[in-house]
């Protein structure tokens, strides 16, 4: 199989030759790419774009991003950095805000370029990426406890910030169907170590519809759904579930457990995981990283698909070295067919 059926045919279940693989950095070097069966690419234009960072007086690194939120990092570490700055911590400002336009008149010739280029290494699965989906970008905006504070005192305020968010992500969803993509991908975290962020009720009457207008926009224009997630998020699993989540990447499976996610959700959804980077990869040995990751096939799969191997993209962040990502890579590789029988 070429690597988009592969992928495809893990995620839809229908039996694929062996583990399709994603294994790449961030940033997507060309090295990288001999090892990976899918890649990623973003909207690089207008207001979306993300702008540099700069350099203040006190040597701390600071930019703008499309939206108006002010991050900032320490120079030292290679992080994405946080939000410092919102635009609207004052709900007045929000009256005279606009979203970012997208400039479709010309269409994205760098997507296209972009694309392309992957597609030399193979016919690549490709991602198209929507960012920080909407919890994420509405506290960035708002600020998370401003925003805690608003679920419960001002929703019909946060019902307008999320349509604006949600009116953001269906028009990218709409531009990434007129190019080659196969799935629309995005990262909001919802769990801490021990729950979510919020009330379970509280999701599921305020964000579960949002999402399911998203997802229900990405199948009917034949696009797979992608969702990171870190912390434990099992409470809504189900839901996302039943909304058309394709795709959860976990970065922390057992935090959850392994053997739980499998028995309450194999062969319901594909997971997409590496050896969970806080209790296993992060530890850098060999024998706990092998028998974890032969633990998370036979458990979160099926003989027909549902797993796709990942490496963490920021491995070297996180104190994880070369030689376990090698391990890791050799571990996942030796399974040649998924092994767990129905």
């Amino acid at each position: 199989m070429e690597s988009k059926e592969r992928v495809t045919s893990a995620v839809d279940f229908k039996r694929p030759d062996q583990l399709p693989f994603e294994w790449y950095k961030h940033g997507i070097m060309e090295d990288d790419l001999t090892r990976t069966d899918m890649a990623g690419v973003k909207i690089p234009t207008g207001a979306l774009e993300k702008k540099e960072y700069m350099r203040r007086d006190d040597g701390r690194l600071t930019r703008l991003d499309g939206w108006g939120c002010t991050w900032e990092r320490n120079p030292e570490l290679d992080t994405m950095g946080q939000v410092v700055g919102h635009p609207f911590e004052d709900w007045e400002k929000f009256d005279s805000y606009r979203e970012p336009e997208l400039k479709t008149q010309e269409g994205f010739p760098k997507l296209d370029r972009d694309i392309k280029r992957l597609k030399e290494h193979g016919n690549l699965y490709i991602l198209g990426g929507l960012g920080h989906l909407l919890w994420e970008r509405m506290y960035f905006l708002r600020g998370l406890r401003n925003l805690m504070i608003d679920l419960k005192k001002k929703p019909e305020r946060i019902e307008e910030l999320a349509d604006l968010i949600v009116k953001v992500r269906l028009d990218l969803i709409d531009v990434y169907s007129q190019y080659e993509v196969d799935a629309v991908s995005f990262a909001d975290d919802w769990g801490t170590q021990e729950g979510l962020q919020i009330e379970p009720e509280d999701w599921r009457r305020f964000f579960k519809p949002k999402y399911s207008k998203i997802f229900s926009k990405a199948h009917e224009n034949n696009l797979h759904v992608y969702m990171h997630s870190c912390g434990y998020i099992k409470d809504i699993i189900p839901d996302l579930i039943e909304i058309g989540v394709d795709i959860l990447q976990l970065d922390q499976p057992e935090l959850i457990g392994v053997d739980e996610l499998g028995e309450e959700f194999s062969g319901k959804v594909c997971f997409d995981c590496p050896p969970d980077i806080q209790r296993v990869y992060s530890k850098n040995d060999p024998n706990l990283i092998r028998k974890e990751i032969k633990h998370m096939v036979e458990s979160l799969s099926t003989n027909q698909g549902g797993y796709i191997a990942r490496n963490y993209p920021a491995t070297k962040q996180i104190g994880i070295k070369k030689r376990s990502v090698e391990e890791a890579y050799n571990a996942f590789k030796e399974i040649e067919k998924y092994q767990k029988q129905c």
